[in-house]
């Protein structure tokens, strides 16, 4: 009878196995990891456990152009890179961010150790450290892409005007990787620089046509965007612009939709215009001085299309600030870098509320992408510090507003 009873049971779970397999706490699967739009095979597998998708800390990062290491003396893995250096450790569900002089902890899946290498949860470790995160379910893909920043010049300039700003921000995760040059029929060419993996790419974009309309440079920051795009599979990207090329981005996010723009910083940029333009127009000195006119069509159009600018973009505006009276084309007192009013540099506050907005005081329009204390806030915005408020923000005080004569 006990044999009977006993093959019986054996039986009965020899077929529950064959329908309902026990699933392991931790499952290797078929998903397939994209970083910066190539395909990477790891030594060790992409395992799911309790839901989420885990990957060895060092091939991931590594592979991205971050610096890792183990740290003994803590047993915590260790990332640095885009202004930031994560620690996590085994078992533990947050981690150590450290972004400039400041630390705080993040929640992430508890890491754990197999086969001698640390796994984390991919998204987690990977936001944190500043890279984009997709899930693409057609391909059952996890995509990691870099956010590249962006440098856009202004009327009669070049990529130059920036030398000074990438030469502070480059680091060794951070660097110019690419000169984009845009013909003045349109034509894209580009230089790569750099070979192999930049954890933090830094792009300058130059116009040969420097006077062309806002039009034809949306149109233009639009096709080096997609170039960027499909150089990195980044989806997203920070734009650094001075003077006209705040109005470049501007025209480019109200007829996209903000398409591939993740951060804005504009430095003195005439967002409603510039009054010697109107001056300047009168000589007919090209289609930009019409398009920067105070009360042009094109400010105009910008403002109407205001809806089509993403709340989820994060703007950082400056301003220079000196007195400067130009009664004989205004009939006011201005406050200005010599070219651009307060008012006008903060005009994309009427656009969107989630802006900061600062004054260089005493920078002129030539200086003010030069100066020390204005590209430390820059570094701060772009790695996602809290950029210190001088007070004032985008309100213009009795001291900014304008006065008639």
């Amino acid at each position: 009878m006990f044999k009977r009873s006993l093959l019986t049971v054996i039986t009965i779970l020899l077929f529950l196995s064959q329908i309902a397999p026990i699933a392991p706490v931790n499952a290797a699967t078929s998903t397939k990891l994209s970083v910066n739009g190539k395909y990477k095979v790891l030594e060790g597998e992409i395992v799911i456990k309790n839901g989420v998708s885990y990957a060895p800390f060092r091939e991931i990062f590594e592979a991205l152009g971050a610096y890792v290491y183990w740290d003994s003396s803590t047993q915590q893995a260790v990332a640095k890179t885009n202004g930031r250096e994560l620690k996590v450790k085994s078992n533990r569900s947050y981690a150590y961010l450290i972004m400039g002089t400041s630390t705080k902890t993040v929640g992430i899946d508890p890491p754990y150790i197999e086969n001698g290498s640390t796994y984390v949860p991919i998204r987690d470790v990977a936001e944190a450290l500043g890279f984009e995160v997709n899930w693409i379910s057609a391909t059952q893909t996890i995509e990691i892409n870099v956010v590249p920043t962006v440098f856009v010049h202004g009327l009669n300039s070049s990529s130059n005007t920036f030398n000074t700003a990438v030469k502070e921000l480059s680091n060794e995760f951070s660097q110019i990787t690419h000169r984009i040059r845009i013909a003045a029929n349109g034509t894209l060419s580009s230089e790569k620089v750099v070979s192999g993996t930049v954890a933090s790419p830094l792009i300058s974009l130059e116009f040969e046509d420097n006077k062309a309309s806002f039009y034809k440079q949306g149109v233009w920051v639009n096709r080096a965007a997609i170039y960027i795009s499909n150089e990195f599979g980044a989806k997203n990207m920070s734009f650094v612009t001075h003077s006209m090329g705040g109005l470049a981005l501007t025209r480019h996010i109200v007829d996209t939709n903000g398409k591939y723009v993740k951060k804005l910083v504009t430095l003195g940029s005439p967002l409603n215009g510039a009054p010697l333009a109107n001056l300047a127009q009168l000589y007919k000195e090209g289609d930009a001085y019409r398009d920067l006119a105070i009360g042009s069509d094109a400010i105009k159009y910008h403002y109407s299309r205001r809806g089509n600018f993403p709340g989820n973009i994060s703007v950082l505006s400056y301003a220079g600030r000196q007195e400067i009276v130009h009664p004989w084309i205004t009939g006011k007192y201005t406050h200005t870098d010599g070219v651009v009013s307060v008012e006008s540099a903060f005009y994309l506050s009427k656009y969107t509320s989630n802006i900061q907005c600062k004054r260089a005081y005493g920078s002129g329009h030539s200086e003010i992408q030069k100066e020390a204390a204005v590209l430390e806030d820059v570094k701060s915005f772009l790695i996602g510090e809290t950029v210190a408020s001088d007070g004032r923000g985008c309100t213009l005080l009795s001291d900014d507003k304008e006065t008639e004569i």
